[in-house]
């Protein structure tokens, strides 16, 4: 397997385990392709860091 060119968090991986294994409760084939999407989406922004609108103001979670 060939190593990413970027870094997962570990608060990240933990987020997206805790989403793999919500979605799999009810359909694990799901997660399985929710869990790839998210992972080529990553792929995608490291091929094309331009790529989507820049913000004024990041979005922020209280």
């Amino acid at each position: 397997m060939q190593q990413k060119p970027y870094i997962v968090s570990p608060r990240a991986e933990d987020d997206l385990a805790k989403i793999y294994a919500y979605i799999s409760q009810d359909n694990l084939d799901a997660a399985e392709q929710m869990l790839d999407k998210l992972l080529a989406a990553c792929d995608l922004l490291t091929d094309n860091p331009r790529i989507g609108q820049v913000r004024n103001q990041a979005f922020t979670q209280s």
